[in-house]
C-alpha cells in the first residue's frame, strides 16, 4: 500500500523531511557506516524510522512501530 504523509521511495531526505517535518533523531555517520543515515520520526503515536541510500537520494528501507 501507499506509505504515510505522501511518502515514496523515490523521495531523498530532504523530501522526506519536508514531508514529515524535523526528526526527532537523526542518525548518519559511524551509526550507519554502510547506509546514508536515518531518521527517526513519531507521527500519531507511532515510530517511523526511515533509511535512505547511500547518497541520502531515495528511501531504502521504512519500519513503523510503538
Amino acid at each position: 500500500g501507499p506509505l504515510l504523509k505522501g511518502l515514496s521511495f523515490s523521495d531523498s531526505r530532504a523530501d522526506v523531511r519536508s514531508k514529515m517535518g524535523p526528526p526527532v533523531k537523526a542518525y548518519g555517520g559511524s551509526e550507519y557506516v554502510h547506509r546514508g543515515g536515518a531518521d527517526k520520526f513519531e507521527y500519531r503515536g507511532v515510530v517511523i524510522q526511515v533509511e535512505y541510500t547511500e547518497d541520502c537520494g531515495a528511501i531504502q528501507l521504512v519500519y513503523v512501530g510503538t
